[in-house]
């Protein structure tokens, strides 16, 4: 997040292709979405698109850790840290939304889900991913927290 835009970001082999929502994010309970297709980044925010941008080059996978609520920095401690609630994160190897949408509550496994998070499964430093494919993280910096309606990592 970039000045409360969504910022989604993939490497193509040369440098980071960024592309920043149109639309800013709230304090209300927000679903956002980055897709990738080998040619066109996109993002969503509740369902609508909000941004897109030609992807040229050939598509790189980063050697740094994969982060969810930070960017990874080589060498270095992470930058850009989330601050808010973060309830449901599945990772796909399939593009799910091409147009607009209605977001799902609580997102559900298939044979296209790499890793799904939900935050409302997990104690101490570790977060179970519910995909099947073992791809468990370490909370780091962030605390567990009860809300009303949404359990998950602050």
């Amino acid at each position: 997040m970039l000045d409360r835009h969504l910022v989604f970001t993939v490497h193509n082999g040369q440098k980071y292709v960024r592309l920043k929502s149109v639309d800013r994010l709230t304090d209300q309970e927000t679903h956002v979405a980055g897709v990738f297709d080998g040619k066109t980044l996109k993002v969503f925010i509740n369902g609508k698109p909000t941004g897109m941008t030609s992807f040229s080059g050939r598509y790189r996978r980063s050697r740094l850790t994969f982060m969810i609520g930070a960017n990874p920095e080589d060498r270095k401690p992470p930058i850009n840290l989330f601050s808010g609630v973060i309830d449901e994160v599945r990772v796909s190897s399939t593009v799910r939304y091409d147009n607009e949408f209605t977001p799902s509550v609580r997102f559900a496994s298939d044979e296209f889900t790499l890793a799904l998070y939900h935050f409302d499964e997990g104690s101490g430093e570790i977060v179970n991913d519910s995909s099947g494919n073992g791809f468990h993280g370490k909370v780091a910096g962030a605390k567990w927290i009860k809300t009303v309606g949404v359990d998950g990592i602050e």
